[in-house]
This record gives structure tokens, C-alpha cells and sequence, in this order.
């Protein structure tokens, strides 16, 4: 839910904001309002337009914060080379085959969003792909009134079939995979225009029988999942339901009833139920309606009174009914109740084509806007989320036992939850007259730090939750770590120095001063003798830790240095390797020579800010989170994952001791904690 005001209660935070009283700053504000009250009314198109219109130049935090309120899809595969017409999934469900608008049928990788490869041939556009059950073959249709089967391994044309007079609107394998049914229709000078679909060899392209019915043409089909019925989604305002080992010429079960003169009802899509029993039409009228196949009898209309709706899909449970909207939503309907249980936002464009994993944890759509989009119908769009602290939680980070995620809180406190099960383990309040900007636990286990605004950093025995340090600082804190022997610790400080503080003493040992603007995130090399720092200067650097002295610049402004072009909002050394790694609101993630200062390589180029990037024990891995989850592997720029596990921005990330697990924790409280196979613990896929 949105704060009240949001878009006024920000102009005093020091974003873009703070000084906007020009005409551009005022347009962004006006931009931002506009948007979050299209929110509120329930229009996320509208408030996607009016924030994409905002002045790209001013956007700041509370422009993402917007952003990721818009779109609650865990993962996307964006720039498609045109619209997306059909989406079916493998059965194992790694691999997509999407029908296009331009003719190409793309193999998508749908846990990395790589394309595998493209199978070019349908001249107008493809309609429809499917899988054949074994996954060997692909059938698809066109507008060049053509179906083909394809080899999936090698994208050899098997097959031509080329009976249809018209565009072949849909295309579906037999359970045995031995036949494919083709929808279309047909006209002549003695036959108005007739639905037809063609039941024909998938290795000859022989037809072995034709199905008629309507006098319009056919958009769409569904095999049930015995076998034993095929259903026609028709412009005749009526779903064909034929029973496949029928008498040749037996008239269809007609489900609907046909407008008066002046009406033209488009029946786009048809989906059976897990069980056959159901079957679910689509149309341009606002609704879906739902039949029961034995008897036609209608069970249920579903609206949500704005939408066409272009896809349906039931879960592989029978238990939830989506549906994809022209108005961009994705929306999840009880079958028990005919209930609406939750609206997907995401897409900005009309929602085209559906497929459910074959598990039911994970739902994928695509668009008219040329993306695919990954959601989590348990709790849609948020991947799973383990636990939560707070309203607003600024820090998560691993205990060194692995036990425990340190969290800070913008209502003053300090705590941690426990990473195994997601409970909170203690919270207690601190003595910070501000916020709580950072918190951790020392690698002993015996102490929580936490630094703030209000020009502190202090120390708190756990067990006892008495204040044990204080140390009065030059500046305000924006965030601390311990050195790997928990003696010291190192503060980032807004007046563009860091300080190296003795903890038992609370003395400054160091200040390190070079930074031209506020340093925002320090990190310690794992022998404790350098420290990295990054700025609001787009630049992060390398610090003797014992002696203070400025070893190497990782510089903005010219080509040759390769620097970011705007705040370089974390900085952390790689393990194993002469390596360091940063991430800036330009949206990159950038590697480089950490004795050097020469850049190595451009990891991630994205049009969202990324807060935190951190590395895994191993510094086999790169975690980076900003709108979106990134892994990428730090020496090849080879991409691991991309998706969208928290409901808000990432504002925190870190690895467990033992690289095992990856703790992503979001400005609004939520946390994940993903395994090793790089799903969320609880995740469902």
C-alpha cells in the first residue's frame, strides 16, 4: 500500500526533489503525483504512462519506489523483437517456445531469459507454438496459412501442413503426440465462411479428419487432458466442443449463445480444466465465462468489468483460473468460488498468452509490449518472501555462524531474524536520536553495531541488549562494517570522509579523505588490510587500513577509466582475486583491477539504479539488487539469474559464511533468503 502523500512527504529527503523549484523539477513532480493517484485508482497503465513521462534527468528513489509498485512479476524477458501471440512451456518448464508478431517462433531459457535459439519461417507473423508432450517437437501456425513441425533440438522443419485456406489460428498436439488439430475456417461460392479444424499426421501432414462448426472464424483451440474432446474458441460468439473419437459429421456442443444481429462477440481464448470437466472461454466483452463440459450447463462468469480478455489458463491444481486482460493485467480467480484472489501488475500493454508451470509455483505471461513475465501465484509477484522486520529495513546481513540476519529499522531499532526459519529472534531500541541507518553483528557473535544520522556509531551486547560503545562521529553515518577480526570498524560518513574506529576505545584511527561527495558504503578486504569505499562522487577507492593513505582510484568522467555516471552506491572486493566490484545508480554493475583502478569489465547494463552489489565467499558470484535480483559470475559476464523477489526495491544484500544461501532485504521490511540452487529457501521453483 502506498503511504499517504507519498509524492509530497519526499521534497525533504536531499532526492531530486530538494531544490526543484524550476520548471523541469516541478514537471516531475507533477508527473509523480499524477502517477501514484492513477495508482491509487486502480489504473496501473495510466500511472505507468505518467511516470515513464517524468523527466528521465530528475528521477531519483522515489521515482524506482513508484516503478517497482507497477510491476509485481518476478522475473521478465524484455525486447522481444515484436509482440508476443503464444507462450507454452516444455514440460520439464525451462524451456518456452513464443509465437511472435513478426513470424519468428523464439526458444527462450525462462531461468535466465537467453534466448536458445529462433525458428524463422511463418511470413506474416506466427499465431500459436505448442509442445509436443515429449518435448522433441514443436508445432506452430501462421498468418501464411501454413503449420509446421519442428525438431526442437536441431530447428529442422519436420513437417509443412498446408490444408488451411486461411490463417491458422491455433495449433495442439495429441496426448500421444502422434496427430496435431489445427484451427481456421473456410469460404467459397457455395459455403459462407465455416469454422473448421483439421485433425492430421504429425509425421506425413496427412488429414485424417475434418471438425466444422460456426460461421465465423476459429481463434483458438483446447485439447482436454484425456484426450477425448477438442474445444474451438470462435468469432461466432460460441466455443465448438467436439468429441474427438465422434461420429464423422456429428454436430459439436455449442457453449454460448449466439448475439442478436447487431452484436459481435469475439470468443478469444479456451482453456480445459486439469480435470476436463471445466472449460473456460475468453472474450472481448468484458468477461470469461466458465461451462461444465458434460452438459454445457454455464457455471460462472468472471469480470472484472474492464478487461477483454485474451488468455485463460487453468492451474495444474484446477484451483485458480488466470486470466490475461487488453488492460495489462493478469488476474487470479478461485475455481471454488469464482472469487478474484489477486491482480497481477507488470505488463503495460494487453496480455496475450499464459502458461502455468508444470508444478503450478510459477505463472508466465506474455505481451503485447514484447515481454515475458514471471509471477509467483502463491504470493503473486514477490517470490518468497521468509520473514520481515519493520516498516522500513535499511540492513540485512549474516551472522558469521550464518545463524542470524542483522536488520535495522527506521523507527530506531536493531534486531535480527532468524535465517533459517524467518521469525524475528530480538528486537530492542537503540539510543540513536535518528534513525538506524546500518546494523551487524560482530564475528564473535556477542555484539550488534549500528550507525545513524545522528552522528554516532554504538555497540550493544546482545544478550543483555545494553549499550556497551559509543563513538561520536564528524558526520552522519550512512553505513559501517566489521574488520574480519572484529576489532575495528570502518563508517561511511556524509561529509565525504570514512573513519577506521577502535571499538574497544571508541578512538578514530583514521580518517581516510579524498572522496569529493558523501561516502555511502565501506568494505574490508578478508585480511583486514585495505578498505573500499564509494561515493555520491561516482567513485569508489582503496584505503590503506593501518595507514590511511590512498592506494587506487576507481574514477568517473573520461572513457580510458570506464567509471559509472552517477553514484556509486556500493563497492566490495571480490575473494580470491585482485578484483573489486561496483554498483551505481546509472544502473551497472562494473569489475575492476582493485591495484589498478583499471576497469575489467561492464557486467550489468540496466535502466534501474542498483543499490548493493555483493560477492559470494567464494568470489564465484556477483549478488546486485536494485528494481530486480541479479547473480552473475564475476569472470565471464556470464548473467545466472534475474528476477524480482521483494515487493520493493533491494536495498540490502549478503551472502551467508558459507556461500550457501544469498539474503536479499527490501526497504519496505520484506526478506528473502535464497539457497544455493538459487531459488528463495520457500520458494516454489
Amino acid at each position: 500500500m502506498l503511504r499517504p502523500l507519498f509524492v509530497f512527504a519526499v521534497i525533504g529527503f536531499g532526492s531530486s526533489f530538494a531544490c526543484a523549484q524550476d520548471a523541469v523539477g516541478e514537471s516531475y513532480r507533477a508527473h509523480l503525483a499524477a502517477a501514484e493517484s492513477a495508482l491509487r485508482l486502480g489504473e496501473p497503465a495510466e500511472a505507468r504512462r505518467w511516470l515513464d513521462a517524468a523527466p528521465s534527468g530528475s528521477r531519483g528513489w522515489e521515482w524506482s519506489h513508484l516503478d517497482v509498485l507497477l510491476d509485481q512479476s518476478r522475473k521478465v524477458v524484455e525486447n522481444l523483437d515484436s509482440s508476443v501471440r503464444s507462450l507454452a512451456l516444455e514440460s520439464r518448464g525451462d524451456l518456452a517456445a513464443v509465437a511472435l508478431a513478426s513470424g519468428r517462433v523464439a526458444l527462450i531459457d525462462v531461468k535466465s531469459g537467453l534466448s536458445q535459439r529462433e525458428l524463422s519461417g511463418h511470413e506474416g507473423g506466427a499465431f500459436c507454438a505448442r509442445f509436443s508432450p515429449d518435448g522433441t517437437r514443436l508445432v506452430t501456425s501462421g498468418v501464411d496459412r501454413v503449420a509446421r513441425v519442428w525438431d526442437v533440438a536441431t530447428g529442422a522443419s519436420l513437417v509443412e501442413f498446408k490444408a488451411h485456406q486461411f490463417p491458422v489460428s491455433s495449433v495442439v498436439f495429441s496426448p500421444d503426440g502422434a496427430r496435431v488439430f489445427s484451427s481456421s475456417y473456410y469460404t467459397d461460392k457455395d459455403t459462407p465462411i465455416e469454422g473448421r479444424v483439421h485433425l492430421w499426421n504429425a509425421e506425413t501432414g496427412a488429414v485424417l479428419r475434418t471438425f466444422k462448426g460456426g460461421v465465423k472464424p476459429l481463434s483458438s483451440l483446447a485439447l482436454s487432458a484425456d484426450g477425448k474432446r477438442i474445444a474451438a474458441a470462435s468469432w461466432d460468439s460460441c466455443v465448438f466442443v467436439w468429441r474427438v473419437d465422434g461420429p464423422e459429421g456429428a454436430q459439436p456442443l455449442q457453449l454460448g449463445r449466439k448475439p442478436g444481429p447487431l452484436q459481435n462477440i469475439h470468443i478469444n481464448a479456451v482453456a480445459f480444466s486439469p480435470d476436463s470437466a471445466l472449460l473456460a472461454a475468453g472474450s472481448d466483452h468484458h468477461w470469461t465465462k466458465v461451462y461444465r463440459v458434460e452438459d454445457g450447463a454455464e457455471l460462472a462468469t468472471v469480470s472484472d468489468g474492464e478487461a477483454d480478455f485474451g488468455a485463460v489458463a487453468f492451474s495444474p491444481d484446477g484451483a485458480t483460473l488466470a486470466l490475461g486482460g487488453d488492460n495489462g493485467a493478469v488476474t487470479l480467480w478461485n475455481t471454488s468460488d469464482w472469487s478474484r484472489r489477486a491482480t497481477l501488475r507488470g505488463h503495460t500493454q494487453a496480455v496475450t498468452a499464459l502458461a502455468w508451470s508444470a508444478t503450478g509455483r510459477t505463472l508466465y505471461s506474455g505481451g503485447i509490449e514484447r515481454t515475458i513475465r514471471a509471477w509467483n501465484p502463491a504470493q503473486p509477484g514477490y517470490g518468497g518472501v521468509r520473514g520481515r522486520y519493520g516498516e522500513n529495513n535499511y540492513s540485512v546481513a549474516f551472522s558469521r555462524d550464518g545463524r542470524w540476519l542483522a536488520c535495522a529499522s527506521s523507527d530506531g531499532t536493531i534486531g535480527a531474524i532468524d535465517a533459517a526459519t524467518g521469525e524475528e529472534a530480538f528486537r530492542f531500541a537503540t539510543k540513536h536520536e535518528n534513525e538506524v541507518c546500518t546494523a551487524a553483528i560482530s564475528p564473535d557473535g556477542s555484539r550488534i553495531g549500528s550507525c545513524s544520522w545522528d552522528k554516532t556509531f554504538r555497540v550493544y551486547d546482545i544478550a543483555s541488549q545494553k549499550e556497551v560503545a559509543r563513538v561520536e562521529l564528524p558526520a552522519g553515518a550512512a553505513y559501517f562494517a566489521w574488520s574480519p577480526d572484529g576489532r575495528r570498524v570502518a563508517v561511511a560518513l556524509r561529509d565525504a570522509t570514512a573513519v577506521i574506529v577502535d571499538v574497544a576505545s571508541g578512538a578514530i584511527e583514521r580518517t581516510l579523505s579524498g572522496h569529493s561527495k558523501g561516502v555511502v558504503s565501506v568494505a574490508w578486504s578478508a585480511d583486514g588490510a585495505r578498505v573500499l569505499t564509494s561515493s555520491y562522487d561516482a567513485s569508489a577507492k582503496v584505503w590503506n587500513a593501518f595507514t590511511g593513505e590512498l592506494l587506487v582510484t576507481m574514477a568517473p568522467g573520461n572513457e580510458k577509466a570506464g567509471g559509472h555516471e552517477a553514484v556509486v552506491e556500493s563497492a566490495v572486493f571480490i575473494p580470491g582475486t585482485k578484483l573489486a566490484a561496483t554498483a551505481s545508480h546509472d544502473g551497472s554493475v562494473r569489475v575492476w583491477d582493485a591495484t589498478t583502478g583499471d576497469l575489467v569489465r561492464i557486467l550489468l547494463t540496466s535502466s534501474d539504479s542498483i543499490y548493493r552489489v555483493a560477492a559470494s565467499p567464494d568470489g564465484s558470484r556477483l549478488a546486485a539488487g536494485g528494481k530486480y535480483l541479479y547473480i552473475l559470475d564475476p569472470l565471464t559476464e556470464r548473467p545466472l539469474l534475474r528476477e524480482r523477489p521483494v515487493g520493493e526495491m533491494i536495498w540490502h544484500l549478503d551472502w551467508s559464511p558459507d556461500g550457501k544461501r544469498l539474503a536479499v532485504g527490501s526497504w519496505n521490511g520484506e526478506v528473502v533468503v535464497y539457497s544455493d540452487s538459487g531459488a528463495p529457501d520457500n520458494a516454489t521453483e
